[in-house]
């Protein structure tokens, strides 16, 4: 019976310093380009490839309906924080807008543990819209039919394009990126910039440890980092008005 352990003598790596992909959140006009340029790209791209026959109403009515299914998708992801694969498996039965909910089954969750998490309103009204836009294509809003259908579904070239489209680096000097996961990213930075308590940012992100929360998920870009130290010194100017000043 071996009794080596194989790890004995390794030194433990320093997760913080040894991270492989470091995202960043998108700024809101950063975050307003991307979806700008996803709505209009496939159109802008396919009359570009045909600049003297042009596109049949059919096609142009195919492309701009990809752009505009792309470009609620980035947004549903910044406005939920939901992660790839739930987007993906993400059904019309899981989602309920006339109570601004949206249900993550176990079977797509990361966690395996299904959640219910609240809608922003206008998120709940535009699924509504889309369901209205799916069904006059002539396509499926059943329980079983996918809010973003696999066709529509960006893959990582694609977010890639739309970025540069957007004229947005997916790298930036400090090497963080831009992806798709990014817009989980920017979710809970900014449910923290709103001065969110973390606890309830770490249950809408359904992290396990809210040092994951804290410390990976949230872009210290976002947070008014000069606002507090003002509002800091502005207590702690009334606290010294109330009583003697003492010199060094």
């Amino acid at each position: 019976r071996h009794t080596h352990n194989p790890f004995e003598g390794l030194a433990m790596r320093n997760e913080a310093t040894d991270r492989r992909r470091v995202r960043r959140a998108f700024t809101d006009d950063e975050l307003d380009a991307l979806l700008d340029a996803a709505r209009r790209r496939p159109l802008e791209e396919g009359l570009r490839k045909r600049p003297r026959s042009g596109l049949s109403k059919q096609v142009e009515a195919k492309f701009r309906r990809v752009g505009e299914c792309r470009a609620f998708l980035y947004a549903f992801a910044a406005g939920t924080g939901l992660r790839r694969g739930e987007l993906a498996g993400l059904t019309w039965a899981d989602v309920d807008a006339e109570r601004a909910t949206v249900t993550v089954r176990a079977s797509v969750a990361k966690s395996k543990r299904m959640a219910e998490l609240p809608l922003r309103s206008d998120l709940a009204a535009t699924l509504a819209d889309q369901a209205t836009r799916v069904r006059a294509h002539g396509l499926g809003t059943g329980p079983r039919d996918r809010v973003f259908p696999g066709p529509l579904f960006p893959t990582h070239g694609t977010v890639a394009r739309d970025l540069a489209y957007a004229g947005l680096d997916g790298e930036d000097d400090q090497g963080r990126v831009l992806d798709l996961h990014s817009l989980r990213v920017t979710f809970i930075s900014r449910l923290s910039a709103a001065g969110v308590h973390p606890r309830t940012t770490q249950a809408l992100a359904r992290h396990a440890k809210i040092d994951l929360t804290m410390r990976v998920y949230t872009d210290l870009r976002l947070l008014d980092l000069r606002g507090a130290v003002d509002r800091a010194g502005r207590s702690l100017r009334r606290t010294a008005a109330s009583s003697e000043a003492t010199a060094c």
